[in-house]
């Protein structure tokens, strides 16, 4: 049985990361850990739908230009 939450949804198993290879826009990966534990102070946001826009591809393409790959660190290449 799938635990559900007050609003009815489903409660999340873990948090995941779309991984975007620097080098190769088309090559992605999903990374997944634990939801993680706020600390005091912190809110845990839980997001229910996620896209991927025209938008998205612009930022990749001028990532390194444009800093916008140190929004999102993960792994060196990624």
């Amino acid at each position: 049985m799938v635990p559900r939450m007050a609003d009815g949804m489903t409660q999340p198993d873990g948090s995941w990361t779309l991984a975007v290879a620097r080098t190769d826009l088309a090559r992605t990966r999903r990374l997944s850990e634990p939801v993680p534990q706020p600390a005091p102070g912190e809110a845990l946001l839980r997001v229910e739908r996620v896209g991927l826009t025209a938008n998205n591809v612009t930022y990749a393409v001028l990532g390194e230009a444009f800093r916008y790959w140190e929004f999102f660190p993960t792994g060196p290449g990624w």
